[in-house]
């Protein structure tokens, strides 16, 4: 379609993949803006290209990075948000072997890319998807990707944790504290955690050995880690927080100490003193870079993690979960800091999800055990968990979340938009760079 015709009619978004194209629903961004401005759109849904696999989403966990990906300048619009899928394979792109149509996957998108996992339908690279780990449902399994494996690089990649160690995890009741306490008392180390105190029996819960209030004052947080910690300062500070956080975690570590921040820069003259080694994790950073080692690395992290879930020594947080449609409001309440551990949209009824699965699995062409799926090829045996020191398995006590949604507006409340006439996908530009 030519830009600024008059006569032209508006169609879905996104470039037309072909005569057979069909359309789905999802939440588009057309420019930089707010939550406020993602709207329910209809998107022609994409062919997965060379390496790419396309997956029906079940289920999507919602992320900061989501809300904070409204802002982002320098990726791609218009743009799909959404950074953790679990869903079931239902395309491959012509090269990829290890995978086939109806698999149960989850993944970690590159949210610089523009078709994220708030979508009917989404699409990867194979190289950074996993199965999900057995006995997970597919609301559990997108709960993991952003925080959990951010969580794994952070104490084995960055920090390099040992047993008999010591660590400060703050924000503990946040996703990725939730992951890091069960990991670091998975691998023996003695767990600080400082979270709200309306969290503290959960991070409590999870495994940590002492639970500091961060409403209180620093110097007395302080002072109770050295009582109960025989007069030493700690090991390791994972901040999950900010700036004044990150800090004050400074305060805690020994010399030498490890500190790794995820949500602040920490100028090395406040590093000096004490000789504290600073890291940074950035898991979006392993689909930017362009490298097949990153990429695949980041896979095998979920294949770690995914054997400690499937032998029950850990455990998916607490999770909220919201429909499809509320997934704007849910984003606000996460911004806003209401949230207990993981939030998850489920995009299929979770009664339903199994049965959906298992019919994509087998599609309707198959008339006999000998036919053969499209695209199968003989899965490859799942990666081998890293070796890290484990203790007795964490019991195991299922929670549900509590946060009161509003109930999902009726269909006809939100229409399903459609591109205006000589839109961005509209006049060339690609979808996929």
């Amino acid at each position: 379609m030519g830009q600024g015709q008059s006569d032209e009619i508006d169609e879905p978004y996104g470039p037309c993949p072909g005569d057979d194209a069909q359309t789905m629903k999802a939440f588009v961004m057309e420019a930089p803006g707010d939550i406020s401005d993602m709207k329910l759109a209809s998107v022609y849904i994409p062919k997965p290209a060379e390496g790419e696999i396309r997956v029906k989403v079940m289920a999507a966990g919602l992320n900061p990075v989501d809300y904070k990906r409204c802002l982002f300048t320098d990726a791609d619009f218009p743009c799909i948000l959404g950074a953790d899928v679990a869903g079931v394979v239902t395309e491959l792109g012509s090269d990829v072997t290890q995978f086939r149509v109806g698999d149960r996957v989850h993944f970690h998108a590159n949210v610089r890319k523009q078709y994220g996992g708030f979508a009917e339908f989404a699409q990867t690279t194979a190289a950074t998807t996993v199965r999900i780990p057995e006995g997970l449902s597919f609301a559990e399994a997108a709960a993991i990707p952003c925080a959990g494996w951010t969580a794994y690089l952070v104490l084995y990649h960055k920090l390099k944790v040992q047993a008999g160690q010591s660590i400060l995890i703050t924000g503990a009741g946040g996703g990725v504290g939730c992951f890091a306490i069960q990991l670091a008392k998975l691998s023996g180390l003695t767990v600080f955690a400082s979270t709200q105190p309306h969290k503290a029996d959960y991070v409590k819960s999870l495994g940590a050995d002492h639970v500091l209030s961060s409403n209180e004052a620093d110097d007395v947080n302080l002072q109770t880690v050295l009582e109960v910690n025989n007069g030493a300062l700690l090991d390791h500070a994972l901040d999950t927080v900010g700036p004044d956080s990150a800090l004050n975690a400074l305060r805690y570590l020994k010399l030498h100490g490890n500190l790794c921040s995820l949500a602040a820069l920490v100028s090395d003259a406040d590093l000096f003193a004490k000789g504290i080694s600073l890291h940074y994790v950035n898991i979006g950073g392993m689909h930017q870079s362009n490298s097949i080692a990153a990429k695949l690395s980041l896979a095998q992290i979920g294949g770690d993690m995914g054997a400690l879930f499937a032998t029950k020594q850990l455990r998916v947080p607490i999770m909220e979960a919201c429909s499809f449609e509320q997934i704007p409001v849910a984003l606000e309440t996460l911004r806003a800091g209401q949230v207990q551990g993981k939030l998850v949209a489920n995009f299929v009824p979770p009664e339903k999800q199994e049965a959906e699965a298992a019919a994509l699995a087998l599609p309707p062409v198959l008339k006999s055990p000998e036919a053969t799926l499209p695209g199968a090829q003989a899965a490859p045996a799942p990666p081998s968990p890293s070796q890290h020191p484990l203790p007795p398995p964490v019991p195991q006590q299922q929670t549900t979340g509590a946060h009161a949604y509003p109930p999902p507006p009726q269909p006809q409340q939100i229409p399903v938009q459609t591109a205006p006439a000589g839109s961005m996908w509209h006049t060339g530009q690609p979808l996929v760079q």
